[in-house]
């Protein structure tokens, strides 16, 4: 069951990405293509690194921010 989901997906991406740009969502293939050149080249590491890097960052700003304006929309209110 786990292989045929997987297919699924990888077709229904194949799909939607006919629709739009590279730039906005690049195809399977495309990805495949990429990640094997990556791999290929000794390059994955440093890429999974610097992407899980960004999401990391970008997380504890939403976090920051988040708990910003909670606080004070907190102290509004009580007042």
């Amino acid at each position: 069951m786990g292989l045929i989901s997987f297919i699924i997906i990888l077709l229904l991406w194949q799909w939607a990405a006919q629709g739009y740009t590279s730039v906005i969502l690049p195809s399977a293939i495309e990805v495949g293509i990429a990640l094997q050149t990556l791999i290929w080249e000794g390059r994955v590491i440093s890429a999974v690194g610097s992407t899980a890097f960004h999401a990391l960052t970008g997380l504890g700003l939403a976090v920051l921010a988040g708990g910003l304006y909670g606080c004070t929309s907190k102290e509004r209110k009580n007042k």
